[in-house]
């Protein structure tokens, strides 16, 4: 059977979902002929379809070699790309496939999106944000200059600041940034070095409502049907609830991360951890991420146990998990004492980043 026959069964293999055959099929036609390039390309297809992109990014490299001129092996190796999370390489290689079929508006869109993707991943937007006095009156030193720490620890749920102190005491060459959307917080604040940005972490940049506990403010959440106050004593529907900027949090990590050489993450959201971390696994940021720190409430907001353990193991191939409490420095609706404790910490802290600055 002559190459061309065997691409052609290859082909409608993959069609029909039967992939293993189609594969089979296609390193034959490269057995018989190793410079067809639409092999190479559909062989490639098969394997992206299998999960195995970095298999399908060399044949599609090898198709290229071949045949330098194909917009659709560009358009296929900008598309494998992008599913591992190279967006920068992803555009340059969609934008050849424009410029090889300018007539084809199923490549402008394509590549439009990569480019919005880019931006949303790699601009600057959020670094931007570190040094914002609206949020916040401590600021991060600018991301130009070039004493900036190489370590970041970011807050999510920051509370009453007591986990940015908790973690200071011993991380004393990080910077730190806090986000927290509940208002009734953010006077505690005003010693901390961390930066507080007012916002809500979430999946997207917007708004949205957060429902807020009125006995300690500890439960307070994104999700309406976590139980808020979890002793049972106020109701979901007697919570005041709010309306919060929410900021991306998976893109945030990726645009930190062109100026930071280790980022450890904190969260505790209150369930909203399920979907961020999911998004954070599907576009490949959460490899950024050196430590997670994290406290899940699967158990608390109806999760399925399933697809919580189906997180953790995925999670787990990247990177490091531990739990996490810092309410052994929270001083909201505690007696007195514990806030002259804290202050104590916080002046050590303070004076011993100072130290450590002038090193």
């Amino acid at each position: 059977m002559s190459a061309g026959e065997l691409l052609r069964q290859a082909n409608q293999l993959k069609r029909s979902g039967r992939l293993d055959e189609a594969i089979a099929l296609y390193h034959q036609v490269i057995d018989i002929n190793p410079h067809f390039a639409w092999a190479y390309h559909g062989l490639g297809d098969a394997l992206a379809k299998q999960g195995n992109l970095d298999e399908a990014v060399a044949c599609y490299s090898e198709g290229l070699k071949i045949h330098p001129n194909s917009a659709w092996l560009y358009y296929s190796f900008g598309e494998a790309l992008a599913e591992l999370g190279d967006w920068e390489a992803a555009v340059e290689y969609l934008q050849k496939a424009v410029d090889l079929k300018p007539s084809y508006d199923r490549l402008h869109q394509r590549l439009s999106q990569a480019v919005s993707q880019k931006e949303r991943l790699f601009g600057d937007k959020y670094i931007s944000l570190l040094n914002d006095t609206d949020n916040g009156n401590w600021t991060i030193k600018d991301s130009k200059n070039n004493s900036r720490k190489s370590a970041l620890f970011i807050d999510c749920g920051g509370y009453d600041g007591c986990s940015a102190i908790k973690f200071l005491m011993s991380h004393l060459n990080y910077d730190c940034v806090s986000f927290e959307p509940n208002p009734y917080l953010w006077d505690y604040y005003t010693d901390i070095p961390t930066k507080l940005i007012k916002k809500a972490v979430f999946t997207y940049d917007g708004i949205i409502e957060f429902t807020v506990d009125p006995v300690d403010a500890d439960g307070s959440s994104l999700l309406p049907e976590k139980k808020i106050d979890f002793h049972g004593k106020v109701a979901n529907e007697d919570c005041p609830v709010i309306t919060v900027d929410c900021i991306d949090l998976s893109a945030f990590v990726s645009q930190v991360s062109k100026i930071y050489k280790k980022i450890i993450l904190k969260l505790d959201v209150e369930g909203a951890e399920y979907d961020i971390l999911e998004k954070m696994v599907q576009e490949r940021t959460v490899r950024h991420i050196d430590k997670l720190y994290c406290e899940f409430h699967w158990h608390k907001v109806n999760i399925p146990k399933e697809r919580h353990d189906k997180l953790i193991s995925k999670l787990q191939e990247i990177i490091d998990i531990e739990n996490w409490n810092g309410q052994d420095m929270s001083v909201h609706k505690k007696e007195r004492g514990y806030q002259k404790i804290r202050n104590n910490i916080l002046k050590s802290i303070n004076f011993n980043k100072k130290q450590l600055a002038y090193e």
